[in-house]
């Protein structure tokens, strides 16, 4: 017996898009729509699985979430291939 169709996943994922603001989830939702519903259209038209919408969806929220990662722990990429020492201002 199957209780749920996703609803609960792609609600979570949709909210960590739209950065638990109103607007952004309204935003993320319309983009999972539309995703969703290309996805299916473009399966009926050309043969190609529908599950392509899935992967898409996935690939947004690890974007997303590697993107915050960079803002937010602020990661640096040294570029010379020697890490500064404590007392200098990088």
């Amino acid at each position: 017996m199957d209780l749920s169709p996703g609803y609960g996943y792609s609600g979570i994922v949709i909210a960590m898009l739209g950065d638990l603001h109103p607007v952004g989830v309204v935003l993320a939702a319309f983009f999972f729509s539309a995703v969703t519903v290309g996805s299916q259209t473009m399966s009926r038209v050309t043969g190609v699985p529908s599950y392509i919408s899935e992967v898409i969806q996935g690939l947004a929220l690890i974007v997303m979430l590697v993107a915050l990662l960079m803002t937010e722990y602020r990661v640096r990429v040294i570029r010379s291939g020697r890490v500064p020492d404590a007392g200098e201002g990088g």
